[in-house]
């Protein structure tokens, strides 16, 4: 627990009750929907749009625009593509 408080912080929380891969993963959506987001505000893009854009076909660009957190990981790599971004996959970092 963090030393001023009898509470103990979210991250030790979240290490508490996650493993290591549920943090990975969460860690990873968190960062995905980030970057959707801020393609969305910046250059001001539904999520359709964004779909569309990123070629994908209409009928799977309505669906990211109702539900964003459905994504395939081909239609993650084309949104991020469009971004000049891509992932990258790299070791799972354990507690010791």
């Amino acid at each position: 627990m963090s030393d001023n408080t009898l509470m103990p912080t979210w991250e030790e929380v979240r290490k508490e009750i996650c493993t290591p891969e549920e943090l990975a993963a969460a860690d990873l959506e968190v960062s995905i929907v980030r970057e959707l987001l801020e393609t969305k505000e910046t250059e001001k893009m539904s999520f359709y749009q964004q779909g569309r854009k990123a070629g994908m076909n209409k009928i799977n660009a309505a669906r990211f625009e109702r539900n964003p957190e459905k994504l395939t990981i081909e239609d993650v790599l084309k949104l991020l593509a469009m971004r000049g971004k891509t992932l990258k996959v790299v070791p799972i970092e354990y507690d010791k």
